[in-house]
């Protein structure tokens, strides 16, 4: 099996270094410093524990994804705004059965890359880990929920692959439910957590912040009702409680606070930004994420 990861940073490299760790042949798909690294170093995972680093050297790697050759799985890990571009670049590397896994964040993306491949080929699915990538080829892990969640009726060598790597899998037959019930967190995470320069766990435990926190994920809860996606009714309160639990050692901190403090450009208009917009469209408060998404978009397109 040849699995090819369109997108090498935090949540992509994780995948791709455990993945190549069982013994599949991964590319990795990097730009720029990142791809001269891993070119010459190979690729590192570096974990709370250092006993459980991982290096993968040499690693296979391309910067132009038509010189990575035909592909059974592609893990489709680049960040929102590039979606559109992504998936064109992976067009040569179709084969008539490669399923395409998009752990991105957000809920448009199945429908933005099928557009552009023609393919119902696309599995989308919700990751609970917290990674990014520290330095070029070093990608540092933190911890997280320690799982992935895609539909039950999706390929079976991907529950394969996931016992492989000894990632927890879940299986549902709900995919809309899985995504907006990740996008909660995720949104509150990079609405919340951005704002106040914070992760997830430590907002949690602080008894000020907390509430602000739970706040956000029930104005996504209550976006998703107005769209008949029904969540859990206890999500939020879960969520809350899940992240008091966790340890300080495995705190998970937005994708956007990282970007917005290396002066990157941000996911702010596929978050933030589609809250605002869905929220205004069927009459659904949103102050928060409404907030953030102002407070934020003067740093929307980087340094």
């Amino acid at each position: 099996m040849r699995i090819i990861i369109m997108g090498s940073g935090g949540m992509g490299g994780f995948l791709g270094i455990k993945m190549a760790a069982a013994g599949y042949n991964v590319t990795f798909i990097a730009r720029g410093e990142h791809y001269k690294a891993i070119k010459k170093h190979g690729i590192k995972l570096l974990s709370p524990s250092d006993k459980n680093n991982i290096h993968i050297n040499p690693a296979k790697v391309a910067d132009n994804p038509k010189d990575a050759g035909k592909a059974d799985l592609i893990i489709f890990a680049v960040k929102l705004y590039d979606t559109a571009d992504a998936a064109k670049e992976i067009l040569p590397l179709l084969k008539n059965d490669t399923v395409i896994l998009s752990i991105q964040n957000g809920i448009t993306s199945k429908a933005e890359i099928e557009a552009i491949t023609g393919k119902d080929s696309c599995v989308p699915a919700a990751i609970f880990i917290s990674a990014h990538v520290e330095s070029p080829a070093v990608i540092r892990y933190n911890g997280g929920f320690n799982k992935i969640s895609f539909a039950r009726k999706s390929p079976a060598f991907l529950q394969k692959i996931f016992d492989d790597i000894q990632l927890d899998y879940e299986l549902t037959g709900h995919t809309e439910k899985m995504l907006w019930s990740k996008f909660a967190l995720l949104a509150a995470n990079s609405s919340i957590g951005t704002l106040l320069k914070s992760g997830a766990v430590a907002i949690a435990k602080d008894k000020d912040q907390a509430p602000i926190f739970k706040a956000a994920i029930i104005e996504v809860m209550e976006l998703a009702a107005a769209l008949h996606i029904d969540l859990c009714g206890s999500l939020a309160e879960g969520i809350m409680s899940d992240l008091k639990m966790r340890p300080s050692s495995e705190e998970i901190y937005a994708s956007q606070l990282t970007a917005l403090n290396e002066g990157k450009k941000l996911e702010l208009f596929w978050v933030q930004g589609e809250i605002h917009r869905l929220g205004l469209k069927h009459n659904v408060p949103t102050p928060l994420h409404s907030l953030a998404y102002e407070i934020l978009k003067p740093h929307a397109m980087g340094r």
